[in-house]
């Protein structure tokens, strides 16, 4: 499904999928070495493309492009009770513009509004946390030592 949204100062196009082709999981991957490589909070782990396709021939996405580049993208999996996030990431230079904010808005408020949603984050990852509290995520556990760095993972539901 492709829609035109101009979220602010951004005018792209959202795309959701079931699967992924190819091109997407590439463009997926590309974004998130560009994040690992430039990013500021503790992210947690990397994911080899090799992963990526794994999870996102089995899940879904939501996705937005501008000018032909993928800018931010949700993968997750349906579940019986709710959607399970496995990644979320918005390019560096897009970053900071309300993306992903619009995105997770978008996820659980139209398209899945009466469905549970988890997630996890880095317990050094503050900006994220901020983002997932102010939609209305809420703490629902700790898992001690997660990440290959040592730190927890934070669990979220909304």
């Amino acid at each position: 499904m492709k829609c035109k949204t101009t979220l602010w100062d951004f005018d792209g196009q959202m795309e959701r999928g079931t699967g992924a082709p190819l091109s997407r999981i590439q463009a997926m991957h590309r974004l998130l070495e560009g994040v690992y490589a430039s990013a500021k909070d503790p992210i947690g782990g990397s994911w080899s493309l090799e992963q990526l396709t794994q999870v996102a021939e089995r899940g879904e996405s939501l996705c937005l492009w501008a000018q032909g580049e993928l800018v931010s993208f949700i993968l997750y999996h349906r579940l019986m009770d709710g959607l399970d996030i496995m990644v979320l990431a918005t390019c560096v230079n897009h970053q900071g513009r309300g993306l992903m904010e619009a995105l997770l808005n978008h996820l659980c408020q139209n398209l899945y509004p009466h469905s549970s949603v988890w997630l996890e984050v880095h317990s050094g990852n503050g900006p994220a946390q901020m983002l997932y509290e102010k939609l209305g995520f809420r703490r629902c556990g700790v898992r001690r030592r997660y990440y290959r760095d040592g730190g927890d993972a934070i669990l979220y539901a909304y």
